[in-house]
């Protein structure tokens, strides 16, 4: 299980159509309108990563997975 990060709604990510990588990192989502919301403003609901950890297309820089 995860939580959708625009509308909080707990999912199983195995059920659900609506994913976004977003930073070397993937989101789901519980609807397309809430793939949509994060798609226009991610940095709104992605977790905070420091940008020293990633390079330019999102690949981590000290090599980790």
């Amino acid at each position: 299980m995860t939580v959708d990060p625009v509308c909080g709604v707990e999912i199983n990510k195995e059920d659900t159509r609506f994913i976004v990588e977003y930073r070397g990192r993937i989101y789901y989502f519980d609807s397309p309108n809430c793939q949509q919301e994060f798609e226009n403003e991610p940095e709104a609901y992605a977790e905070s990563i420091p940008d020293r950890v990633y390079g330019e297309y999102g690949d981590r820089l000290d090599g980790s997975e």
